[in-house]
């Protein structure tokens, strides 16, 4: 089984101070047990000296140094990693209302690019954005209506605290997120050999 943990960055907010990307991240794999193992290891090298470690790994909190040390970690596993990015002002004003169904949008997007690499059984996490059952069953539906060739696609919503490779993928939409809007590309050069697709919605990168 194929297994598509996703994360996002930045916001889809139009007013002052809201980011001027939005960046949507995957990460690919058959096997996610290395990354679990690369997040605890993330805390026993790096956090031990904390007397409570964080409840949850995050990127836009920790340091540059843990940043690094996660990212190198994460080039050295086998997984595929895909990043949607998306500059906001290209997007139609009837749409910047409608917040959910653009995210939902976006998510198929970026699904719609590694779908054919991908095998019959998949599964999505994707971490629990909303707390709305309603919303979390629209992108469910949205996804799999999109996917008819993936008759075993499978669509979860996980809370990230309790998911290392939810964590994981965090530091990827937050190196790619950080390319973009401030123009670092230092931490997403780091993982650049496991990088399969990085397009620019409605636009080149």
């Amino acid at each position: 089984m194929d297994y598509v943990f996703l994360d996002e960055s930045g916001d889809l907010g139009f007013g002052e101070g809201s980011s001027k990307y939005f960046v949507i991240a995957l990460m690919i794999t058959d096997d996610f047990v290395p990354i679990r193992r690369l997040v605890k290891k993330t805390r026993i090298r790096k956090l031990k000296h904390l007397k409570k470690g964080p409840g949850e790994l995050k990127a836009n909190t920790s340091s540059d140094d843990v940043r690094r040390f996660v990212l190198e970690q994460i080039a050295k596993t086998n997984v595929r990693l895909c990043g949607l990015i998306l500059k906001k002002d290209q997007i139609y004003p009837y749409l910047r209302t409608t917040k959910d169904k653009l995210y939902n949008y976006i998510v198929k997007q970026i699904l719609v690019h590694v779908e054919p690499t991908l095998s019959e059984n998949v599964c999505i996490v994707l971490d629990r954005r909303s707390s709305k059952k309603i919303v979390r069953q629209d992108l469910d539906q949205y996804i799999k209506r999109n996917f008819p060739k993936k008759p075993n696609l499978q669509v979860t919503h996980l809370d990230s605290q309790n998911r290392e490779e939810l964590q994981a993928v965090d530091f990827v939409s937050w190196a790619f997120f950080r390319k973009y809007e401030s123009g670092d590309s230092r931490f997403i050069d780091l993982v650049k050999a496991r990088i399969a697709i990085e397009t620019q919605l409605w636009g080149k990168v």
